[in-house]
């Protein structure tokens, strides 16, 4: 499944969802923004009735703000103890600064690569 959205401004999110033997990835390009949780929390939504762990992937997303990582938050209040955190590959030192300053490193297991990638 993907799904794709374009801000006012012209940047473009695309969220592909990719069922993997032991997780279901979500791997996001774009922004993850302020108008990106009307596409990005339905996505989850559909991902978290599959009852897998969830990872989700930052490494193509070219910014990420407040939004986005309440957007991420929400899902894993959603997504329960039952299956673990949820799994956040990042691929930028500035968004390991974002999580690490908020402090949502501490609530989401924050990788910088995954497995067999």
């Amino acid at each position: 499944m993907t799904a794709i959205a374009h801000s006012d401004d012209g940047a473009a999110l695309v969220i592909d969802v990719i069922d993997e033997p032991d997780c279901t990835r979500i791997a996001v390009r774009g922004e993850l923004d302020l108008e990106s949780p009307d596409i990005f929390d339905p996505v989850v939504q559909d991902c978290i009735r599959r009852r897998q762990p969830l990872v989700v992937d930052l490494r193509e997303t070219t910014f990420i703000g407040s939004q986005g990582v309440a957007a991420i938050l929400r899902a894993r209040r959603q997504l329960g103890d039952e299956l673990g955190p949820i799994t956040v590959c990042i691929g930028r030192d500035i968004q390991r600064r974002l999580f690490e300053t908020t402090g949502v490193d501490t609530i989401l297991n924050v990788v910088d690569h995954l497995d067999g990638s």
